[in-house]
């Protein structure tokens, strides 16, 4: 598959996840190694841009002792896209393309298995603006959702909700920034 129908996948897969929550700016796709994250970004279409990396950072379980590396790759779609302006709204959305590097990482780790020809939709994220925020989103989604995991990384907090198999809901907070 090439990376422009990657691209038109995760957007189709933006699109059933704002059925959920209007708010999602953000998709995952996760690959199961640097070597076929490497080749996705090569190949991103002219339409398609890197306008940020973080080689490795540390994520950290919340409920429990762990933690494992990941690499991010986040991806935006430049305004001449087609796939652009496709959100009804006009919210700007992003791809955050991702690897574990190192350690364990149990929810990730049967989507990666799954992952070895193609990335997976890891998540559908949005933001709150704050700590308070993020904490509401939490309990919000509690009520809709089993929570699977609570993370910290050198960005801030998120969490992940959802069953297995589906893409899951990440509420994120940036308290790097705050």
């Amino acid at each position: 598959m090439k990376a422009s129908e990657v691209l038109y996948e995760t957007w189709v897969s933006l699109q059933a996840g704002r059925q959920h929550n209007p708010n999602i700016d953000e998709v995952a796709l996760l690959f199961h190694s640097s070597v076929a994250l490497d080749a996705f970004v090569e190949r991103l279409p002219t339409t398609a841009e890197v306008f940020n990396s973080v080689p490795c950072d540390i994520v950290k379980r919340q409920d429990m002792l762990g933690s494992f590396q990941v690499r991010f790759e986040f991806i935006r779609l430049k305004d001449s896209s087609p796939l652009k302006f496709a959100l009804d709204d006009g919210v700007p959305w992003r791809i955050e393309a991702m690897c574990i590097l190192e350690g364990d990482a149990p929810l990730h780790r049967q989507k990666i298995a799954t992952s070895v020809d193609l990335p997976t939709v890891m998540h559908w994220s949005y933001k709150c603006p704050n700590l308070d925020a993020y904490q509401g989103a939490v309990r919000a989604e509690r009520a809709l959702r089993s929570m699977r995991a609570e993370y910290s990384n050198s960005y801030g907090m998120f969490s992940y909700f959802g069953v297995n198999g589906l893409p899951y809901m990440k509420p994120r907070v940036n308290l790097r920034d705050l």
